[in-house]
This record gives C-alpha cells, sequence and structure tokens, in this order.
C-alpha cells in the first residue's frame, strides 16, 4: 500500500508516496489505484528482488519512472563477533536531546555534505529533489531516532579523545538491531576505525539480549562495504529503490485547463507552445472506460534550458480519467 510521507512532502514542497515490498506481492493495478488515490506527484518506490520481471510491472504503470539506487542488506550474529581490543582514544555516549546537542548536529552535517552515499540524478530528480534538501531532509530523519526514541532505537556519538568523529544509530526490532546509518567524518575514515563501532554497538546489544545485526548498504558505498566484509557480514537481500513520477496531485499544482479532450488536439496545443523543442517521448495510461472526456489539465512540470517535461489529464467527473507524459527536447 502506497503511504503519504508528510515530513518529505512538507520538505520538497511536493506531495510524495512510499511504497516498500517485493516483487511477487508488486501489482500493477493496485499500484496505479493507490497512486490516484493519494494523489501523488512521486511515489518512491523500496523492491526487495532481482526479478527482471520488476521492470515488466513498472512499464505496465505507464508512469515515468527511475530507479536511482540499489541496495543490499548484511546481516552478522553477534556470536561471530571478531574480539577487538578498545582503542584507548575512542569513547562513545548516547544521544537523548538530538536538537541541542552541538556535538551531535556537528557530526551528522559534516556527514551528509560529505554525501558518501550515490543516487543516480536525473534533470527530473535534480530540479524536483535538489540536494540542498535532500539534506535537510535526511537530517530531520536521522535525527528523529533519538528525538522520537521510545525505547526502541539508539544513537551513538563516537569520540576520538575529546573530538567527536562519527555517528552510529539503529532500531530494535525483537532479536536484531537494524543499523540505519553508520559513519565517521572524512579526515577520519580509511583509518582502521569503523570497526569499533561494532565493539560499542555489541556491548549496547548485548546487555539487551539482541543476537543479530543487519543494516542496508548502498551498492556505490565501497567504504561501507569494505567495513561490513571485514567484519563477516552476510549480505542476505537487495532492493530497488525507484522513484514514479505520476504529478497525480491535482489540490496543489498549477494546471492550464483545456476544453480539448483528445490527445492530438492537446498535442497540437503544446507543441505550439514549445515550438524550439521536439516531443522525444510520449507515455499514456487510460484509467476508465470513459468513452470521452469533460476536459483536460496541462501542467508545465519542468522546464530546463534544453528539457520540458508536461503532464496532461484528461479529466471524467472531476476524476483523472486518463494521463500521458510528454518529455521535450530543445532542436
Amino acid at each position: 500500500m502506497v503511504r503519504v510521507s508528510v515530513d518529505e512532502s512538507k520538505v520538497f514542497g511536493l506531495k510524495i508516496g512510499r511504497y516498500s515490498g517485493n516483487i511477487v506481492d508488486l501489482d500493477p493495478k493496485r499500484l496505479v489505484n493507490d497512486v490516484l488515490y493519494h494523489g501523488v506527484d512521486l511515489c518512491r518506490l523500496k523492491i526487495l528482488g532481482s526479478d527482471l520481471k520488476l521492470f515488466d510491472k513498472l512499464e505496465a504503470t505507464n508512469f515515468h519512472y527511475e530507479i536511482y539506487n540499489l541496495s543490499y542488506y548484511n546481516r552478522f550474529d553477534f556470536n561471530s563477533i571478531k574480539t577487538t581490543a578498545p582503542h584507548p582514544a575512542l569513547s562513545a555516549r548516547e544521544v537523548i536531546d538530538p536538537d541541542n546537542d552541538k556535538d551531535f548536529n556537528f557530526v551528522l552535517k559534516r556527514l551528509l555534505a560529505s554525501r558518501s552515499w550515490v543516487e543516480y540524478d536525473s534533470f527530473m530528480s535534480k530540479t524536483l529533489l535538489p540536494e540542498d534538501a535532500k539534506r535537510a531532509a535526511s537530517f530531520d530523519f536521522y535525527s528523529s531516532f533519538s528525538r522520537n526514541n521510545k525505547g526502541d532505537s539508539y544513537t551513538g556519538l563516537m569520540y576520538f579523545n575529546d573530538k567527536p568523529i562519527g555517528l552510529f544509530m539503529g532500531v530494535f526490532k525483537e532479536e536484531v538491531f537494524f543499523g540505519n546509518l553508520f559513519g565517521l567524518i572524512e579526515e577520519y575514515r580509511a583509518k582502521g576505525l569503523s570497526k569499533y563501532f561494532y565493539g560499542f554497538m555489541f556491548e549496547i546489544c548485548k546487555a539487551r539480549g539482541i543476537r543479530y545485526f543487519e543494516n542496508e548498504v548502498n551498492i556505490f558505498n565501497f567504504s561501507s562495504q569494505q567495513s561490513a566484509v571485514s567484519q563477516n557480514f552476510t549480505p542476505n537481500a537487495i532492493y530497488y529503490n525507484i522513484t514514479l513520477f505520476p504529478f497525480c496531485n491535482l489540490d496543489e499544482r498549477a494546471y492550464e485547463q483545456l476544453t480539448y479532450t483528445d490527445l492530438s488536439a492537446v498535442l497540437e496545443h503544446i507543441t505550439a507552445c514549445y515550438s524550439q523543442y521536439d516531443i522525444t517521448n510520449i507515455k499514456t495510461r487510460r484509467y476508465s472506460n470513459a468513452l470521452s472526456y469533460d476536459y483536460s489539465l496541462v501542467s508545465k512540470v519542468i522546464h530546463t534550458v534544453d528539457k520540458v517535461f508536461v503532464v496532461v489529464h484528461f479529466m471524467i467527473d472531476s476524476r483523472i480519467g486518463k494521463s500521458a507524459y510528454l518529455n521535450f527536447t530543445m532542436k
């Protein structure tokens, strides 16, 4: 089921949906119905599995989509952890009040600014999801582990002597600690220090009777992969991270209403407006069995120097009956 991400929607100024599931259970028709019901501009999917049928299912939605990341889950048993002698200069403490913790804010801002993860940035995503907004959303998300802690999460701050240098955080789920962020600020990377995260974490989890650790690693984040290999992690799942671009938010997006109710007439109108551009791609999808529509809504979603992306919704009884997505490129 699609859910609306209220916090992300506020940060990006778009109505953003989220969906998490596996390839087998992903039903394109139900996904489309959920997207229309919630009226989202973008929907970010996290899909478990590596079956190529995923692409058939994504094409069946007929929405424009992009794979922006691949990630996999690692797991290890704390009972098999390599014993590492404590480092005399390292210590760790829990973060209780992230909003007023200067050391926490210093480290998290440095980690997010270094952009050690990688996402595919297209002209769509770079325009709609700018980097500064991504950082703001990520900062709020990672702060929430201690801000909203009800005893089910932990945020640790690691120090080298008296200098804050790293963060580790995650949530407890039954006998698993699921790590969401582990990182060192740049000048302390590649010095063999990341392995000490696991020692601190092991003591915390041991006190709670937690046996397993899991985390998600971006397939392009080589430093995290190297750290995982050094601790004998076992990869146990792979995920596709995908963005759909349906732009079905009729309440907040600016649309031009036209009397045209067929695609050829709308295309004639739009191509006259963008005569210096060529249409390079059109995707259409019908959602109703209506033989005719009441009117059409046209929105210029993105307009850069060399590209334009336009969405057209054909309306029937105040609902979207058909959509068309048009890509234009400068001649």
